[in-house]
């Protein structure tokens, strides 16, 4: 039931509650779904079924004097009373849903909403929910998260988290004068006040440019990466969302970063090439560095074992699911050593990593050389590559890619897609995004001689059916090392990673939600 009341006659109105039986107090708990302008915002109340509860949602965060409705509670409010018009009284865990307009004049609004539960066994007013802030979007919208600015994070992961929120591991830290501190921290996003919350845990360890590989039970396995001495290892660690903790695992065989990490099937996770060696200034003993293994890891038996070996070491690559449970991967930079020399090339080859059988079965190459680019599983079991980057380091040359193709695992063969709108490497592939696959950020741009790059701030949506990309918005701070990932049910994504504005600060401490 949604009333209208003056907050002077709250308390008369509120008094019917009487009549409603109690149970044993329980914590009251308040969650949000939606909030994006044209379709409903619902907020579901948890705690003592049948007891009545009243929400408040406000354009300002209060405070309120919990007093204007029981006089002798001393406590407050998180929200203000300036939409008394809008107060939904009812009983859990009965929802409170709220239409909202396509309204252009709400876009980029904060709502607030928070409930109280009523008729305690010692005073009028018994429980008080926590308080949930979302920003109103239109579709295609983007906005900074709310409350304090996250870590400026580079090399860092950031993984969905159970009930629609995401964490940010690891990473480094810049101080904006070109020094780098290698974080052993991370930060987790409230989806009920779109901000990130602070955190007490740490990692067993820094680590930065490791992967974050999402296990079948939620928890999340951080491999490799260097750590605060720059070193490059071989340790990992599984992160649980239940405990909020970090454990070590058992060691890989070999130190890896810009390895790759994938889940099987069968939960278990395939790591394949990467480098032991992490140094910009000398790009070439660090894909000299670069390994040829693969291994697989057990997340039951917390153990490894080996796997096969690639025809040459490579790092930049891409492994795919495929619907059959077989791995794709596609592309990368390959380094032979002839006569101790490394001789890195871009690679155009793909092969299929059969899980069964624990070999690499050839396939045919991908159309064309492609390193650092993006892939993804397609509905139908197949995989679509895009972008990445092609070029030279004999003479520290490279041109980004907009060509997109699709491999077909039944027939073993690759055909031409319709071609990205803006050439990117390092794209940011978002799944589970309202609308499909997402890409997200990247590099226009790629000079190996300082081995930075120009940023892309455009988004582009896949269409599955017809593989051809469309424009899908934009993002507000250009990253060149941020990272992405559907949040809220896949309704809004989440970006995270240092920013630069052109004539302002060189880092910018923001994370951003686009609406898709």
């Amino acid at each position: 039931m949604r009333v209208s009341l003056p907050a002077a006659g709250l308390l008369a109105g509120l008094s019917l509650a009487h009549l409603a039986p109690l149970a044993n107090a329980e914590d009251a708990v308040l969650t949000v779904d939606g909030g994006v302008l044209g379709t409903p915002v619902t907020y579901a109340t948890a705690g003592d079924l049948g007891q009545f509860y009243v929400l408040f949602v406000s354009f300002n965060q209060g405070p309120t004097p919990l007093a204007l409705i029981d006089p002798t509670n001393p406590g407050l409010l998180s929200v203000g009373i300036d939409l008394l018009d809008f107060l939904t009284v009812s009983a859990i865990p009965v929802p409170a849903v709220y239409p909202l307009p396509a309204s252009a004049a709400l876009d980029g609004l904060a709502l607030n909403a928070q409930f109280i539960t009523i008729l305690g066994p010692t005073s009028f007013v018994d429980e008080v929910s926590n308080p949930c802030r979302i920003v109103l979007a239109l579709p295609g919208s983007t906005h900074f998260t709310l409350g304090e600015n996250v870590t400026a994070r580079q090399g860092h992961t950031l993984s969905p988290l159970p009930g629609g929120g995401a964490i940010a591991i690891g990473g480094d830290e810049p101080d904006g004068l070109g020094n780098l501190t290698t974080l052993n921290s991370f930060e987790i996003y409230d989806d009920c006040g779109q901000s990130f919350a602070q955190t007490t845990g740490t990692l067993t360890q820094a680590r930065s440019t490791h992967t974050a590989t999402v296990l079948t039970d939620d928890r999340i396995l951080l491999l490799g990466g260097y750590g605060a001495d720059g070193v490059v290892d071989n340790t990992g660690e599984i992160y649980d969302p239940v405990t909020g903790t970090s454990a070590a695992t058992a060691n890989m065989s070999m130190p890896r970063t810009q390895h790759t990490a994938t889940r099987l099937a069968d939960g278990r996770v395939l790591v394949i090439g990467g480098s032991s060696l992490f140094d910009l200034s000398d790009p070439i003993n660090s894909l000299a560095s670069s390994t040829a293994t693969t291994e697989i890891y057990d997340p039951v038996a917390d153990s490894w074992s080996p796997g096969p070996n690639l025809p040459e070491p490579l790092i930049g690559h891409t492994a795919t699911l495929l619907g059959n449970g077989k791995v794709l991967v596609a592309g990368g930079v390959a380094t032979a050593v002839v006569f101790g020399i490394p001789f890195p090339d871009v690679s155009n080859a793909a092969r299929l990593y059969n899980p069964v059988t624990n070999t690499f079965e050839s396939v045919a190459a991908v159309p064309g050389n492609r390193a650092y680019h993006g892939a993804v599983g397609l509905p139908d079991g197949s995989a679509l590559v895009y972008g990445g980057a092609d070029g030279s380091f004999v003479t520290l040359t490279a041109t980004t890619l907009t060509s997109a193709a699709r491999f077909n695992p039944s027939t073993n063969t690759w055909a031409a897609t319709g071609s990205l709108n803006q050439a990117r490497a390092y794209p940011n592939t978002v799944l589970g995004a309202s609308g499909g696959t997402l890409v997200m950020g990247g590099l226009q741009t790629v000079d190996l001689v300082s081995g930075s790059g120009q940023p892309s701030l455009n988004y582009e949506r896949l269409d599955p059916v017809s593989l051809t990309w469309t424009t899908a918005g934009a993002g507000l701070v250009e990253r060149e090392v941020g990272r992405s990932v559907a949040i809220d049910g896949g309704i809004r994504v989440l970006t995270v990673g240092r920013g630069e504005i052109a004539g302002g600060p060189a880092v910018v401490k923001s994370a951003e939600v686009y609406v898709p």
